[in-house]
Formats: C-alpha cells, structure tokens, sequence
C-alpha cells in the first residue's frame, strides 16, 4: 500500500504538558487544524497551559483544544514558536545580519528563483555518548496525498559561494594496498567536503576507517582522524563541522549504527552514536539512509522502510513514516524539503511537519538514487541505466533517456541547472541528451555553481585527492560543434530525415491519427518526414502490469481496485536497434472526487484508458549520437591526473 495514498493521519505524540507559555508578543495568523483532518480554524498563537493551547481568532475571541488533539504539523509548530519565543527573550543573543552595518555586496553571491536558505553559524554539541532509544515510540505519520492536478512545490536553495579554484588538493597516499576509497560527501553550500577510506586489519589488526575533512574554499584540510571498524560518512551539516556516519560492517546486521563526529579544537570528537532501529521486529534493522534536518534533528531510513525523525544532539524519536518499495531520499538544498520515492510515487515533504506537498507518479524507482540540482528545479532518478530528469517548476517528466554506461550505484551530481555527473566521471548535458563526455581515474563528483569536484582515485601510484574542473571545458563545447558540423556523428540532430509507423494499437483509426500527429510534430521541430528514411519511429500502445491500489475513504474505511495502466511510447530505430525512447502511461490519481452515488471502482475504471494524446506531445529527440561498436557514446575523454 502507497504511504502517499492513504487519507489519514495517527499520533502516538505527547508533548511536555506540565509547563506554562505565553506569547509575548501577537504570532502571525495561521491555519490549525485538529488531528482528524475534519476541523480547521485561522487563529493566532497566545499560550499553551498545562498541555492546553489557546488561540485567538480573527475577531479576538479565544478558543483552547488539547495540544495532542492537534496536528502532528501544529505539534511541531508550536515547538518553532516556543523555541523562537525563548531565543528572543535570551538578553545574551547574538546580533542578527540584518543589525550589521557590513551587509554583502549586491549580486556577489549566487541568486535562484525561490526561497533562499545562508549557511548559519554553527555551534558543534559536545557530548560523546551513546543512547539507547526505541524508534517505536515516535509518532506513526501516514502521508495524506496531493493531486497531481494541483501542484504547488515552491524550490528552495541555499546560497553558494563563487567555486573559482584551480588548485587541485592532494590526499596523503594509501597507507597499506588494503586501505580503499569509501565515501565522499559534501555540506549544502559545497564549503565543506568529508572523505573516508577504510582500512582491513585481517584480524591481526582492527579494521579501520580514516576520516578527512576538507575546506574548499581555503583548499586544505580541516581536521581527520581514524576510528575502529567501517563506517561512511551520508551527510555533512550546514556549517560544515559536524559530520554524520553509518556503520558499514561486514556480516548480517553489520549496519546498524549511527554517529556523529564534530570538528573541536582537539580534531575530530564524537558527539553521539546510536542504533536507531535495534528494537525492530525482524532482521533488517540495517540502516540504509540518514541526514541531518536542520540543526536540531536527524532522519534515518532502515532496510525495512522506516523512516524516523530524531531529535538531536538528545536523540529521542520524534515521528515515524513506513514506506514501501522505497529509494534512497533526498533533502532539498535548502532543507525545507525531503524528497523520495514510494511505491510508484515520487513524494515531497515538508521537513518541519512531514506532511506531503507534492507527489508524482512514476515509474518503478525502487532503490535508485535521487539528485537535486543547487537551484532546486530538477530533480534526477537513475535507474540503471535509464536516466529521468523532472522539472520541479511544473512537475512534469522533462526528460527520459538511456545512458550507454550501468552507473547507478554512485550518486548523481548536478553542476547546474543542465550538466549532470553520473557513475563519478560520466558528464551528462539533459537539455541535448548527450552523454558530452568521461573522466577517468574518478571515484567520486560532487557538483555545483559551473564546478565539478572529482575525487580522483589512487590506483596504479597515482596521488589521490580533490581536482576541480569548471564546465563545460572548451574540449567539450569544440567536440560538440564539430560532431554536429560533421554531420555522421549523430543519427539524429536538427534536419535528420525520419519514417513514422504505428503498431499494437487496438483502434486503428488512432493508430493514423497518433502517427500524423507526431508527423507535424517532427516537421515543426525541424525533421523531414520521407518513406525511405534510416531512421524509423514506430509508434506503440500496450497495457501495462496491473496492480492493486488500496484508498482510504475519509470518515474510515478502505477500500481495493485493480488498475491496469496502457504504456504509450514512441521509438526511434536505426539498423533495427533502438536508439532514443519516449514513453508514458496512465495513472490513477492518488485523491480522488467522485460524483454523487459514484463507487470507487468506478471513478478509477474512468483512468484506465490509453493516453493517444501523448504522440502530438511527446519528447522529441536533439542529438542521438550514433551506436558505437566499444559502447561509449560521449564525445571524448578526459584523464585526471594530480601532479
């Protein structure tokens, strides 16, 4: 059952309910809402009593309800209003930027179209404990969903200093042929990059995992250390001083703990470290996935789908999603947004309250890896090696391409809002679906603001460490003219002359009328239609798997339909291969509103029907370079070398 489908939200949340706050200034008027989903009121924040809250209403009078009888995202707001009341009533505070007569200069930093998160100042939590603490307690979330037909997801980035460095930063080499490269990861702004490599005792020795941390922006290291068994680190704070790690030990339930490390004036110093799914039911209590929320919380995701939030450095759990058939999540640049993929759906939510903002339905994504570009609006899915790119300003699929190389397992970087690094070394441009170009000896990219920093590996002697490159390089914008002024490079670029047939299509009389609709479509983007073309596009609507969909119907109740899907696509042929695909299929929608005496069954049967529009629309192909006989389709390749 799809998380994203269900209709109703369950708490098992108390919050502190012997204390007493008053507002001591008038909050802005919001909208609250009571647990069920059936009540909702604007009012203003006054105080909360004794577990009780009073709010004021737009004609001043007062009403008081019961905190838990609130929404789980008016719970978590009240805990931002009593924390920001509190600050503002510490005499001790620090100046805001706004006091500062030093402002920054206009237009020196980087600028996108939505909300903007600054890297904060960032105070690092002295501790070095380990908890124990029963994820099972947090508060179970069942993400209500959103049309797709009204998406609303706002973008959200953080600001990026300029990149402009040359100067490559060598590591010290290996210290044994048995130590190797783990995992590289990067803070929001890309001020701060954390690197690990572990090292294999054989027995005789612990295992063991050195830990580097680098500051970009003055090209050195900020500290490292070594701590026993395998671990990698998944994420890196805002500031860039606190880094989160999961174990990676060999043999069954060798994942299962989690830890942050902070960077202190004696080096690298534990803050916390715990095994956040230790009290499961069965087996796979492994972590998969965790990320700092902000300053004050961590998310974790386990093997068998449980997402929890932890309150932190404390470490308490605080609320609980189960997923299903999931990928590995992504956190918006700006940390307003999670986003991730669940049993058919791409779901986005709110990071302050875990409720759903947006959602779309896709194909099969489970365990692929997501990427979101520096600006927020694109958002990346490879599976395989099938690449699909959506444009988070509409929600729409922008592109679906196939790559040549399988480079799934490593993450995705985006240098802007179109190159994309897939596999490490693989340089991607979504905009002309070319794959423009490879860089060897990478183990590992990390992108952004025209920048791409590559971690170039230490085999056969050579000196391992970070190697900037700005993109595009002049190599790949002259390979790319002269491929296309060539003219036998690609088998299909602007003026390519192409044959549309049609096939499996039930109605006949749409087969023609789909075919000449992506016949004008072609003419009008530049292809010439001819009956002896080389390349032919053949047009097919097939049905898709059926699956079980389960709704759950306001006021109680669920209830079960089987959907089956019709697959419209569109290849393009040469010699008999395929070489460029377009395709989509119809969903049923995850809310649905239904006439009156309508059934469900009903309503949804309405969806299950061919889309033969999709043919005067579909993605038509720019460049599609011709099939090589070695597998490489990029123009040219690159060797990383640190000198």
């Amino acid at each position: 059952m799809s998380a994203c489908r269900v209709l109703s939200v369950l708490f098992v949340w108390s919050l502190c309910l012997q204390c007493s706050f008053q507002a001591s200034a008038e909050e802005e008027l919001r909208t609250w809402k009571d647990r069920s989903g059936s009540y909702e009121i604007k009012a203003r924040f006054v105080a909360e009593t004794d577990g009780k809250v009073t709010l004021k209403l737009e004609d001043n009078s007062e009403v008081e309800i019961e905190v838990d009888k609130l929404s789980l995202g008016d719970q978590i707001a009240i805990r931002s209003i009593k924390k920001r009341m509190a600050e503002d009533d510490n005499p001790f505070k620090s100046k805001t930027k706004s006091d500062s007569p030093f402002m920054p200069k206009s237009g020196s930093s980087s600028s996108s179209s939505g909300s903007t998160t600054s890297l904060p100042e960032e105070s690092v939590p002295t501790a070095g404990k380990v908890v124990d603490e029963n994820f099972t307690n947090a508060a179970m979330v069942e993400l209500v969903p959103v049309s797709a037909e009204s998406w609303s997801y706002e973008p959200d980035t953080v600001e990026m200093p300029f990149a402009d460095h040359t100067k490559p930063i060598p590591f010290p080499n290996k210290s044994s042929i048995h130590e190797r490269f783990g995992r590289a990861v990067a803070n929001s702004a890309r001020t701060h990059f954390v690197l690990s490599r572990t090292l294999t005792g054989f027995g005789r020795d612990p295992d063991k995992t050195t830990i580097m941390l680098t500051e970009m922006e003055k090209d050195r290291f900020a500290g490292h250390g070594s701590i026993d068994g395998y671990w990698e680190p998944v994420d890196l704070s805002a500031g860039g001083k606190q880094i989160l790690l999961k174990s990676t030990n060999r043999g069954s339930n060798g994942d299962l703990e989690v830890q942050v490390l902070a960077l202190g004036q004696k080096g690298l110093e534990p803050v916390v470290s715990w095994k956040p799914y230790l009290h499961g039911d069965n087996n796979r209590r492994n972590v998969e996935w965790a990320a700092f929320l902000g300053t004050d919380r961590i998310i974790t995701l386990s093997q068998n789908d449980e997402l929890v939030v932890w309150s932190y450095p404390d470490v308490a759990p605080i609320s609980q999603v189960k997923l299903k058939n999931h990928s590995h999540p992504v956190v918006s640049p700006g940390g307003k947004h999670l986003i991730f993929y669940n049993d058919g759906e791409i779901c986005f939510l709110n990071t302050e309250t875990l409720q759903t903002v947006a959602s779309i339905s896709t194909p099969n994504l489970h365990g692929t890896s997501l990427a979101i570009n520096a600006a927020g609006t694109r958002l990346a899915a490879l599976q395989g090696n099938q690449l699909y790119v959506w444009d988070l300003a509409t929600g729409e699929l922008y592109r679906d391409m196939k790559l040549s190389v399988m480079t799934a397992f490593k993450p995705m970087a985006w240098v802007d809002d179109n190159l994309l690094v897939v596999g490490g070394s693989n340089l991607v441009d979504v905009d002309k679906r070319i794959q423009l170009w490879e860089f060897s000896n990478s183990d590992f990219a990390i992108g952004g603001q025209g920048n791409c920093w590559f971690y170039v590996s230490n085999w056969g002697n050579r000196k391992p460490g970070w190697m900037n490159v700005k993109l595009p390089h002049p190599q790949t914008d002259q390979a790319l003219n002269a491929a296309i002024s060539d003219g036998t490079y690609f088998a299909i670029q602007p003026g390519t002359e192409m044959k549309v047939t049609s096939n499996g299509f039930d109605d006949s009389s749409k087969a023609g009328e789909c075919q000449k609709a992506l016949e004008d479509a072609l003419r009008n983007a530049g292809y010439k239609i001819t009956d002896n073309a080389a390349v032919t596009v053949e047009l097919s609507v097939t049905r898709g798997e059926s699956r079980t969909i389960n709704y759950r119907m306001f006021g109680g109740g669920e209830e079960q339909v089987n959907f089956t899907p019709y697959i419209s696509t569109a290849r393009y042929m040469l010699d008999g291969k395929e070489i460029w695909k377009s395709s989509t299929g119809n969903y049923a929608p995850m809310m649905l509103h239904m006439k009156q005496g309508e059934t469900v069954a009903e309503h949804v049967k309405g969806y299950e029907k061919p889309n033969y529009d999709f043919f005067g629309k579909s993605e038509i192909p720019s460049y599609v370079p011709r099939p090589r006989e070695d597998g490489s389709n990029t123009l040219g390749k690159s060797e990383l070398v640190i000198r």
